[in-house]
């Protein structure tokens, strides 16, 4: 090497790692103050474990936490230093994505030469730029950073990236022993951080399998030690889920079988690919996982068989290029093929890690063609700077707006019941952040709205007649608290609403027996600041009356 090339290849990664810090740290800052949000209450707020380091080690079974110790182990770290205020943990998610963008660039460097060749071919340094800073300032990401509980997310992508990284090094480098051991050991933490992490080891096979050259068996006894520690930390992973952690949640019992969820995600999967490509109405709440008509969602079913059977097809004629696809649908697969998971049937965040590929090939991609209409480096270079600089200037604007809907629960429902008006959950979530801020005819809306959709909608029923108690309709309120009781007797606060309701209109021996009820519940399910308050409603009406 001489003296002319040194400094290029020691200060030019060195200024693209500064421009994807700065450029995602522009993008994404507008976001930093906002509140917790969704489950971040439950995840965090309620979370007693992460008050110490020692207990954060056994997160609480049945929380987006559970069978995640390193994940809830840094949430710890952010109450030791802030307890619950939301920016540091914000700010810490911002950190570690930022760190993951650094990690990729550092991986994209070692894999993407030879990708284009001949007088056209671009360097892999600027392929590696250009898909990194493409993937860290996508809208895509913003779940992941302000939803702060979805931190596994970043947690894991860190130990996948590192994983990857390492393992490449230890096929390579002259100190292959150490590389390895860091290689396992970032799988094994990342099989603490995220249940995606177990396709960590097949991913890091086909990769080599990409970038070497040989069949796949070939490849795999070539480094047969190396894919086999890997495998063996499936253990950990095996160990943490031994007692589902989140079985309440995931999994066959819950009346969605493996059939009706793949189906479900053929319009999903679809829904993820379009905003990688037009980030536009993104969505916070896909909603819960329902049953759903295997004769409508087969065309998307079909579709979404004929890109993963391209993928494989692509895999087999050109490796390098063909990774990035199957990357995708491999790291999808968790959370996007037969294991159903009730709560989400999707999520934006579950695109983190698949991103990567997606930005790959498009960059991949446009440099080929770019290639292909001029040969002369000045002016493809110009071409590929503008264009990248346009495209990053525009995610970075969509990523700037949909981070300021995170700042308000008001405005991130909001966007969600604009993206899909027709679900439930989101108008209902909406209407109870309009009320708490005092909103309620507002509130109103949306909780109507909710009920014409599922008449049988509980938290409608419930929140509605809150509304109109507080305005003195109690007919009215009665009987939405009725209902509520109907759909869930173990919803404590519709007795207690229903006591009171019933008080207001002097209606004594029903109060008095929807008191009672209310408080053999509340006592049962162990809540006791609902017991007490229904016992003070008991006396109130246990004293004599003026007459």
């Amino acid at each position: 090497m001489s003296n002319s090339d040194s400094p290029k290849k020691t200060w030019l990664p060195a200024f693209a790692a500064a421009i994807l810090l700065i450029a995602g740290l522009f993008a994404h800052a507008n976001g930093l103050e906002g509140p917790f949000v969704y489950d971040d209450g439950i995840a965090i707020v309620n979370n007693e474990s992460i008050r110490g380091f020692s207990s954060a080690w056994s997160p609480p079974r049945h929380t987006p936490l559970a069978g995640r110790p390193v994940v809830n182990l840094t949430l710890a770290a952010n109450y030791a230093f802030g307890t619950l205020e939301p920016r540091g943990y914000r700010v810490t998610n911002l950190g570690l994505h930022l760190l993951a963008a650094l990690l990729l660039f550092a991986l994209l460097r070692r894999t993407l030469s030879g990708f284009t060749s001949g007088p056209a071919r671009t360097p892999a340094d600027g392929l590696a730029f250009a898909a990194a800073l493409l993937w860290t300032l996508h809208p895509l990401q913003t779940e992941s950073i302000y939803y702060v509980t979805q931190r596994s997310e970043l947690v894991v992508a860190l130990f996948y990236l590192a994983t990857l990284y390492c393992s490449a090094r230890a096929i390579e480098s002259s100190k292959s022993q150490i590389w390895f051991v860091a290689a396992v050991t970032a799988c094994a933490l990342g099989m603490a951080s995220k249940e995606v992490m177990v396709t960590a080891p097949l991913i890091v096979f086909l990769q080599h399998a990409s970038c070497g050259s040989g069949t796949l068996r070939e490849v795999f006894a070539r480094n047969r030690r190396l894919y086999l520690s890997l495998a063996a930390t499936w253990s950990v992973l095996a160990l943490l889920m031994l007692d589902g952690p989140r079985s309440d949640t995931i999994g066959f019992s819950h009346g969605i079988g493996a059939v009706e969820y793949i189906f479900a995600q053929g319009g999903v999967i679809l829904d993820y690919l379009a905003h990688s490509f037009w980030p536009n109405l993104l969505v916070f709440d896909y909603g819960p996982a329902e049953a759903i008509s295997l004769t409508g969602a087969l065309p998307e079913v079909l579709l979404v068989g004929a890109l993963l059977a391209l993928s494989c097809w692509a895999f087999a004629r050109e490796r390098r290029l063909g990774f990035w696809a199957v990357w995708v649908f491999v790291i999808l697969s968790p959370t996007s093929s037969f294991i159903p998971i009730l709560t989400e049937v999707g999520a934006e965040r579950r695109m983190y890690l698949p991103l990567v590929g997606v930005c790959v090939l498009g960059v991949v991609l446009a440099a080929r063609i770019l290639g292909r209409f001029t040969q002369e480096p000045r002016i493809r270079l110009l071409a590929a700077t503008t264009s990248l600089a346009i495209v990053a200037a525009a995610l970075s604007n969509v990523t700037a707006r949909r981070a300021h809907d995170y700042t308000s629960r008001v405005n991130l429902w909001a966007s969600a019941v604009h993206a899909r008006p027709n679900l439930v959950r989101p108008r209902v979530n909406l209407g109870q952040q309009l009320s708490l801020v005092g909103r309620n005819p507002e509130a109103e809306v949306q909780f109507r709205r909710a009920l014409e959709i599922d008449p049988d909608e509980m938290l409608a029923h419930l929140n509605l007649g809150l509304i109109l108690q507080a305005r003195g309709e109690f007919e009215a309120a009665i009987s939405h608290f009725r209902r509520t009781a109907e759909l869930n007797p173990a919803i404590v606060q519709a007795h207690y609403s229903l006591a009171l309701a019933y008080r207001s209109l002097g209606q004594h021996t029903r109060a008095l027996e929807s008191a009672h009820v209310g408080l053999e519940v509340a006592t049962a399910t162990g809540r006791p600041n609902w017991a007490a308050r229904l016992e003070s409603v008991i006396r109130s009406l246990a004293r004599p009356r003026p007459r």
